[in-house]
């Protein structure tokens, strides 16, 4: 288990960049890199003692074989604990980030139940222009927004320009993050695929991060 890491200056480089990282999903780049420099740390603890091992004893000595152990036992205990803290910090990242957008949807304007009513009665039969005065009218109310975006005829979002990014669109990619990062979290032994310097690297993350942010300053304004 002794390996050299050939990927220290890419990671220190993924930490050092995910620290000056800002957004609402930073702390799920900056968890992630944290998680990645505390096993690396454990296992070139363990590596150093492997080889003050190899100094002090003979191979295949009974000692030998009982200092291997309790090297081995006191890494991979150490191991445990470092992934269920990275776990738990990830999925601490991901509820605030669901916290934020269920505060940010959760109000409709007084007088809006009106409208909404009349829209979904109309549904399939409202004009464009009829279209883009509700849309202007309520562009920071999600719950409005999305009705009147359900209320159009077949094409004619696409027609007049204009784009929904809804709940269910922002939870599944949340989820998504989330299982990519806990994979990570559960899988990783000091080498990095592609998928990981991509996580460690948070493009595709403040990818999400950007569009919730614009999602949350629409609807909260």
């Amino acid at each position: 288990m002794i390996i050299d890491d050939t990927y220290a200056g890419l990671k220190e480089k993924y930490y050092e960049q995910a620290q000056t990282n800002t957004g609402l999903l930073s702390g799920v780049v900056k968890g992630l890199n944290e998680f990645v420099k505390k096993y690396d740390s454990a296992k070139q603890n363990m590596n150093k003692e492997m080889k003050e091992l190899e100094n002090n004893y003979k191979p295949n000595s009974k000692m030998f074989d009982e200092k291997r152990m309790e090297i081995y036992d006191t890494f991979n205990d150490t191991v445990a604990q470092i992934r269920e803290e990275g776990k738990v910090e990830i999925q601490n990242a991901i509820q605030q980030v669901s916290d934020k957008m269920t505060q940010t949807i959760a109000s409709v304007p007084e007088g809006g139940m009106n409208d909404l009513n009349v829209i979904r009665s109309f549904a399939g039969k409202l004009s464009d222009d009829e279209i883009m005065a509700f849309l202007n009218k309520y562009k920071n109310c999600y719950f409005a927004t999305k009705t009147i975006f359900e209320s159009m005829e077949d094409g004619q979002a696409e027609r007049l320009g204009v784009k929904f990014l809804s709940v269910k669109n922002i939870k599944d990619t949340l989820a998504l993050i989330e299982k990519r990062t806990l994979d990570m979290i559960r899988t990783y032994n000091g080498s990095l695929s592609y998928a990981g310097n991509l996580m460690l690297d948070g493009s595709e993350v403040q990818t999400v991060n950007d569009a919730f942010e614009s999602f949350v300053s629409t609807y909260e304004g």
